[in-house]
């Protein structure tokens, strides 16, 4: 009902706000030749990008197959009394398309394949996922931004890009975060949409919603984690100073679920920030966010428990030729992302990539996160803890279709209350994927 809602409200929003864009450009209150107004990290459903400006690509259509193999010394950090270790193979036949003209975009990435895992074969599992963006540009000034993502996975290790953050965030993200069960049989969805309307040369408003669920396809391996799913929608207000400077503020509405045994819980947030960001150039950019959160939690048989508690966002982010950087620093509240409840999150996550010659590249990742406990009746173990996890990769070019890459990464989980985190809470994986991809170009 929500996402109807929501759809409903951006469309009356972009039916006014485009006939009054055609008016703008008619008494050219904004000219064709003023440049386009950014949107900020803190308000953008776009976390920065990791390729450097080198390697980015459009207009193409890819076919593709790839094959890794890996050791694990941990298959389920913290669920059993002793480590277990397993080797892995997996096939992973791939395409992509991406297509851009001056009024749109649509991008599309599908990847199958099977793992295979030994000694242990009970374990072999189809792994799928795809992602597809969609932009158009009603007006020089009315952009709609769609987004799909689905996964169905058993081995977040056997896929390159799986591993450690997906992706650092300059804005609040509504579910919790930090949750690893690389191992665990799960199927995610996420759907996404953002309207962004410049009424004027300073001036742009805007809105988006995100629909967002996380099912454990075996509880026996993620034991005391949950399902859960994040609901909810931002409208905001933004406003360039100059050419560098951006203020504004933002309002996010989110509606978290999660269930573990039966019992469902609730968790309602309503948060308001005002940001600020300052672009050095188009490609290097620092943002901070900052305002109130209220949260209620509900839970069935229990009364509703709720709180007034600060939130915050600082990011920075740089797209060079041959280099890409990004981190950030986020505290929310939080909930739906694996652990039960509410959690009070701190966040950190870190990305850089070095593209070293045409035939090397070598990148880095990192995510700290701590979850404390918000609620009152739910046992502080369930909720309360906190996970490290490191990535590093390099990279070889072999030839014009194939390529070799190594990767190496390392997580440490602390959950007492949670037993497949509690055991054995380290893990580490050595993996090498070997790729072959035939790209051509679009148009040409």
């Amino acid at each position: 009902m929500l996402i109807r809602v929501c759809l409903g409200l951006m469309v009356m929003i972009a039916i006014p706000a485009w006939s009054q864009a055609q008016e703008d450009f008619q008494d050219q209150t904004i000219s064709a030749d003023d440049s386009q107004m950014q949107t900020p990290p803190p308000i953008s459903d776009q976390p920065y990008p990791t390729q450097t400006g080198n390697e980015v690509r459009s207009n193409y259509l890819s076919l593709g197959a790839g094959f890794s193999t890996g050791y694990v010394d941990n298959l389920y950090p913290g669920a059993t009394a002793a480590p277990l270790s397993e080797t892995f193979y997996s096939i992973n036949p791939a395409v992509s398309f991406d297509e851009r003209t001056g009024r749109q975009q649509a991008t599309i990435a599908y990847l199958s394949g099977y793992t295979f895992y030994h000694p242990n074969s009970i374990l072999n599992f189809a792994n799928q996922s795809l992602t597809a963006l969609y932009s158009y540009r009603f007006t020089p000034h009315v952009t709609l931004v769609t987004q799909y993502g689905f996964t169905r996975t058993s081995n977040l290790y056997g896929q390159p890009g799986q591993v450690g953050t997906n992706g650092v965030s300059g804005s609040l993200q509504p579910s919790t975060q930090g949750i690893l069960a690389p191992f665990a049989s799960q199927r995610t969805n996420a759907v996404n949409a953002e309207l962004t309307v410049q009424t004027s040369r300073t001036v742009m408003v805007g809105g988006s919603f995100e629909d967002m669920t996380l099912h454990y396809l075996n509880p026996a391996q993620a034991a005391g984690l949950s399902d859960g799913s994040a609901l909810g929608g931002t409208g905001f207000f933004n406003r360039r100073l100059g050419q560098s400077q951006y203020i504004g503020a933002n309002y996010q509405y989110s509606r978290m679920q999660s269930s573990l045994l039966n019992t469902n819980f609730d968790l309602l947030t309503h948060t308001i920030e005002a940001f600020y960001t300052f672009y050095f150039d188009k490609n290097f950019s620092v943002s901070v966010a900052a305002g109130p959160e209220h949260y209620q939690m509900q839970m069935p048989q229990f009364p509703s428990n709720g709180s007034w508690t600060p939130s915050a966002v600082a990011s920075l982010g740089w797209q060079g030729p041959t280099t890409s950087f990004s981190l950030s620093y986020s505290r929310a509240v939080g909930g739906g992302g694996g652990l039960i409840g509410a959690s009070t999150s701190d966040i950190v996550d870190a990305e850089a990539r070095w593209q070293i010659s045409r035939s090397w590249a070598t990148g880095v990742g990192a995510n700290y996160a701590n979850n404390g406990n918000a609620t009152q009746f739910i046992p502080a173990g369930f909720v309360t803890g906190h996970s490290i996890a490191g990535t590093a990769t390099i990279e070889r070019r072999l030839s014009a279709l194939l390529e070799v890459q190594f990767a190496y990464m390392k997580i440490h989980e602390s959950y007492g209350g949670i037993p497949a985190l509690a055991a054995n809470p380290d893990s580490s994986s050595e993996t090498v994927y070997l790729t072959w991809q035939l790209r051509r170009p679009l148009g040409r």
